[in-house]
């Protein structure tokens, strides 16, 4: 098992060492810190808690589904190239449209929808950039 950070173009992912404040990038990155296994489970946190709209959702739902299709097509490969090729297609097709998701916010701490009080929303909160 390989962190996503160290397979092909999975260093764009320090990327989101830009976007530090957002807690989408946080996590983001620390799942691309840690090991994980060649199935698509693993990156269910980044398809439950990055997208905050139904078009942000319906994309990274279908580049990510795409990406699992793509994974049907796998030629005959020993279990080490598998698990090599298939974080590739992770990394391309998860957590680099999840960090261009993460991209289109602002550099901000805003509360995320889950831990807003109820009642309320996160995007009805004044801005406090002074």
């Amino acid at each position: 098992m390989i962190p996503p950070l160290l397979q092909p173009a999975g260093f764009l992912l320090l990327g989101l060492l830009a976007r530090w404040k957002r807690k989408e990038a946080a996590l983001l990155l620390a799942m691309a810190l840690v090991p994980q296994s060649p199935s698509i489970y693993d990156a269910l946190p980044i398809l439950l808690f990055i997208p905050n709209t139904y078009r942000e959702a319906s994309a990274l739902s279908l580049i990510s589904s795409i990406g699992a299709l793509l994974m049907l097509q796998v030629p005959e490969l020993d279990a080490q190239e598998f698990v090599k090729w298939r974080g590739a297609l992770l990394v391309a097709t998860t957590y680099l449209p999840a960090m261009a998701i993460v991209f289109t916010r602002p550099n901000r701490a805003d509360a995320l929808p889950w831990t807003a009080p109820s009642g309320t929303s996160p995007k009805a909160a004044p801005d406090k950039l002074g």
